[in-house]
């Protein structure tokens, strides 16, 4: 289906609250199928697609507004970390040799040693914040950095995913109780519940699973780390 959305907006915004709205529009083409099931599974999408339209813009700045504390409770940006001396996630070698890179990109800002770091830590991480600004504004080419800029959408979509999961969580409970509200009355009228209810009820059971066990701010970092990874990875391709 065409968007008229770039690759970005798609995958790490619209697909958040694609799966945010799905119980309520599992929930409505249930009730549509009552009385068609064409009626019930265009009643639904439609649903799905008005709700999520608007949810793509709600849940970017919701996933926004949360990131501070992500990097808060991980004791700063990846990449602020990872150029940190005394980090274990990359090679100290590694780290010696982009800490030597980054200096002849910005001569004028030279990087702390270690025991510079350890004087003063929030100077040394202003200047690694530093260093990441001028790699973000250099990598922005989608083409060349392609792998750099799947891995932003890789985080991008589970930031925002957790951002949502309240409401996940809120929408699951509630579409569940409907459905098995109307389940149990069908069932002390005699009539059979259609299967798209049992469908839909373990679809959304699925669902509030996967909310609660694993959409967790360490989810969210596995790929945090490897998108900080590939970014830093792109200072060896640049030249001062």
């Amino acid at each position: 289906m065409k968007t008229g959305l770039d690759e970005y907006t798609r995958n790490a915004r619209l697909k958040p609250a694609f799966l945010v709205v799905l119980p309520i529009a599992l929930t409505i083409a249930v009730l549509g199928f009552k009385q068609s099931a064409t009626e019930g599974t265009l009643l639904g999408l439609l649903s799905s697609l008005g709700f999520t339209f608007l949810l793509s813009q709600i849940v970017r700045d919701i996933g926004s507004a949360k990131q501070p504390w992500l990097f808060q409770e991980w004791g700063g940006k990846p990449t602020t970390i990872m150029l940190r001396h005394g980090d274990k996630r990359l090679n100290p070698l590694t780290r010696a040799r982009y800490h030597q890179k980054l200096n002849a990109l910005i001569p004028e800002m030279q990087l702390p040693s270690a025991a510079q770091e350890k004087e003063s830590p929030e100077h040394s991480d202003a200047k690694y914040e530093s260093c990441v600004d001028l790699l973000l504004s250099r990598t922005r080419d989608k083409e060349r950095f392609q792998l750099l800029f799947q891995e932003n959408i890789n985080y991008g979509f589970r930031r925002n995913l957790w951002a949502m999961r309240p409401t996940g969580i809120i929408i699951c409970i509630f579409t569940l109780a409907a459905l098995a509200v109307l389940t149990r009355t069908e069932l002390k009228t005699g009539a059979v519940p259609w299967p798209t209810n049992l469908m839909a009820i373990s679809i959304i059971a699925v669902l509030l699973t996967w909310w609660v066990i694993r959409i967790t701010p360490q989810w969210v970092r596995l790929a945090a780390d490897s998108y900080a990874t590939r970014l830093l990875s792109t200072i060896d391709d640049l030249q001062g």
